[in-house]
């Protein structure tokens, strides 16, 4: 059974298991299934705001579509988000991905 349709699986026993949800955004990703991959990252996101992880990979997505302004305010978001909750980690990966997207 391919990784997506496992996801599936335990997802329909946690459907709001964020990390298998990530996951499962990811596994869209790379099989090139980007608006699955961005519709499951902006549910993620939608439910919990604070799940920092799913920001780098939206906006990542949404570039892979020529979609730069919404990739953009997504970085935005994240990085607020990372400053609130002190993840400077993360906040510098949003930010360096952020300052090397061409505009």
């Amino acid at each position: 059974m391919d990784r997506i349709n496992r996801l599936k699986q335990f997802l329909e026993k946690e459907p709001n298991d964020q990390f298998l949800n990530h996951a499962l955004g990811l596994e869209f990703i790379k099989a090139g299934e980007i608006q699955n991959g961005i519709d499951r990252f902006k549910k993620i996101l939608d439910n919990d705001p604070n799940y920092i992880p799913s920001y780098y990979h939206l906006a990542d997505a949404l570039i892979q579509l020529n979609l730069r302004e919404e990739a953009k305010n997504t970085y935005l978001k994240g990085m607020e988000v990372c400053k609130h909750a002190s993840d400077m980690h993360a906040y510098n990966e949003l930010k360096g991905a952020f300052d090397n997207l061409e505009f």
